[in-house]
This record gives structure tokens, sequence and C-alpha cells, in this order.
């Protein structure tokens, strides 16, 4: 059975996109193809943003060649690494708000259940703090590994959103994806709030609020944020309003409690419907979302598959 841990999602139409394919089994892959083939693809998607003199919305030519070469070569390193047997796909995409770079590499079923607990403590945690806490351990202990420290370093330096997919494909190996999201415009333009392990953030062309990951609220440091950038949504006079669930694993009652306050606001407001799309797939979503409809009668709730 598949498991997604942190902030993971497929449903991005890409503009553009590369693939590439290691064949390890057949020909040995050295440390010098992981950063050829990284600086390739981030030279390749380089040349499709604009110069550094361009005052539009997206980074600019240096900032993506820098980001994808330096994220894309831990990545491959690690696949490369940890591979234990089968081909690794390396895939890079431009999405509506991010560049994605997902690859795909088997390890071992054993090792799954330390891997999984190292992962799961890389999307729960502030990236900051860990990489402090992980950086003071390795200057402590020289036989240290650095134990997640690139993803810790590509989190903290380059903003990236980090996810897996963990799937068995056989009695031995299982196939893991590791999804890495880099924003790609620039901080003006973006509607957007990311934690350690997940993201809310709006599409004013679709009029659409995503949230993806899993998202656990403490104080209102925490979801004050998201407040404001749903007033502001609401600010933008739309006739509907849609709130995109279906990559968010887990919502706690602060969360859901800020979804309510939303819905309340709206109903005030007047003649904006709710639209709300959730996942079949995520148990939570069918007990609370629906629950929304108390809150505003000019509500529409869609599940997908």
């Amino acid at each position: 059975m598949s498991e997604i841990i942190g902030v993971y999602s497929l449903d991005d139409s890409f503009s553009e996109h590369m693939s590439l394919t290691l064949y390890p089994d057949s020909f040995a892959v050295r440390w010098s193809l992981c950063n050829l083939t990284a600086n390739f693809m981030a030279e390749y998607f380089a040349e499709l943003f604009p110069d550094a003199d361009n005052d539009g919305k997206l980074i600019s030519r240096a900032e993506v060649s820098g980001a994808v070469s330096y994220v894309l070569n831990e990545l491959v390193e690690n696949a490369v690494k940890f591979n234990r047997s089968g081909d690794i796909n390396v895939t890079v995409g431009i999405g509506k708000e991010d560049l994605v770079c997902l690859v795909s590499n088997h390890i071992a079923n054993g090792e799954v259940p330390p891997l999984r607990e190292k992962l799961l403590e890389l999307s729960r945690e502030d990236p900051g703090e860990l990489l402090r806490r992980q950086a003071e351990a390795n200057a402590e202990d020289v036989e240290a590994t650095g134990s997640g420290l690139g993803y810790l370093i590509i989190m903290s330096d380059y903003g990236v959103s980090l996810g897996w997919k963990l799937d068995p494909v056989s009695a031995q190996n299982t196939c893991i994806r590791t999804m890495a999201r880099l924003p790609i415009l620039k901080e003006r333009a973006r509607m957007e709030i990311k934690g350690g392990n997940y993201r809310v953030w709006y599409d004013p062309a679709e009029v659409t609020v995503y949230f993806e990951g899993i998202l656990r609220l403490g104080g209102p440091q925490e979801y004050q944020p998201i407040e404001d950038l749903l007033e502001k949504v609401l600010l933008g006079n739309a006739k509907s309003i849609t709130i995109d669930m279906r990559t968010l694993n887990f919502l706690n009652s602060s969360g859901i409690n800020v979804l309510y306050k939303f819905a309340i606001a709206m109903r005030k407001k007047g003649d904006v419907q709710l639209v709300v799309r959730g996942s079949k797939a995520i148990p939570w979503q069918g007990k609370s979302l629906p629950n929304l409809k108390k809150f505003n009668q000019n509500f529409e709730m869609i599940f997908c598959d």
C-alpha cells in the first residue's frame, strides 16, 4: 500500500517537463554524473526563465539555474547512494507556482522503517531548528554521517517543500519517490504560506486556495497568516471561491476552525459560493468538510477519486 509523507502531489499540468533515466545496473553511475545530470537539467530549464533585469513575476534565469542544480544534485546523489536495484528516474517540470523535481529509486524493504521515521521527523518539525541540531551533532561526533542534512539545507536555504511516496513493488524492494518543489514566483507575486510539512497557496487565475501536506496548527502565530491569506482572497470580490484539499492528508481542529470562520465570513459578504474539493481516499475529509454547509448554505462539496 502506498504511503505519502510531507508535501507530495502530482496534480500539476506541467507547461514543460523533462525526464531522464539512469541505469546503474548496466552502467556504473559516478558522482560526477550526478552533478552533470543536475547541471544539464538546470541549464535547460533556466533558458525558459527571464534574464535578471526582467521585472516580471518569475524569478530570474540565474536563480533557477543555481537552485535546480543544487537541489537536483542532492536528490540524484541520494538516489544513487541508496538505490538497491533497478532504474533511477529523474523528472523536472514547471507547475503553476513551482518548479517540481521528482526522483525515484528502489530500496530494500528492511530499510523502510528507519527511513520512514526520519522522513516523518523532517516533515513534522521546523527545518531550521532541525538543521541547527543536526549540524551541532555532526560537530560533536566525527563519525556522524549528517543524516538528513542535505534535505534540511535545501528546505532552509532554497525554500523547498519536500514530499515522499513509498510504494512496495515486490517482496524485497520498495520504490521511493522524492519530490522537491521550488517556488518560481517572486515574493511580491506569491500568496503562499509554508511550514515544514505543509503549504497553503492561492492561484488567482483559478480563484482557488490549495492546502497541501499535513497541517497541525498551534497558536495564533500559526493560524493567523492563513486567516489573513483567506481574507485577502475574499476581498477579491469573486463570485465563487474554491478550496482544494485533495492533497491535505491531515488538518487538526484549529485548522478546521479556520475553515469554519472563512465560511461564515463568505456568508456575511453575500452571494459568494464556496466550493470545496476533497479526496475520497482521505477519511477525515469525508467526516469534517461537509460540515461547512452548516455555516454557509451557498456551498458545494466535491469529492474526487
